[in-house]
């Protein structure tokens, strides 16, 4: 899947925070944030890692995980849509 060339309908923010993700079969990747909007992410994997479609992420230090969908794959850069936060107690997908 390659990057959108369309205009984002949120204007995102450059970062640099360390993560996490969780796969739908159990296995940790790390990753790292490299831009935020209120609507999705930007992230990149060591290396290309296979991701299932849906996977959550979780920002080092914090204890909440966000459901995540992978719109586009280029090398190591992943984009990703905001599919809802999980809460940690019940496993619910809240959007």
């Amino acid at each position: 899947m390659d990057e959108p060339t369309y205009p984002r309908q949120s204007p995102r923010r450059e970062t640099m925070i360390i993560g996490a993700l969780r796969t739908d079969d159990g296995d940790e990747v790390p990753c790292v944030v490299r831009d935020v909007s209120k609507e999705g992410a930007r992230i990149s994997v060591s290396q290309r890692e296979p991701l299932s479609d849906c996977i959550e992420l979780t920002l080092q230090g914090s204890q909440r995980s966000v459901r995540m969908r992978i719109v586009w794959r280029r090398g190591a850069d992943v984009g990703l849509s905001i599919l809802g936060v999980t809460n940690p107690v019940t496993g619910e997908v809240v959007r």
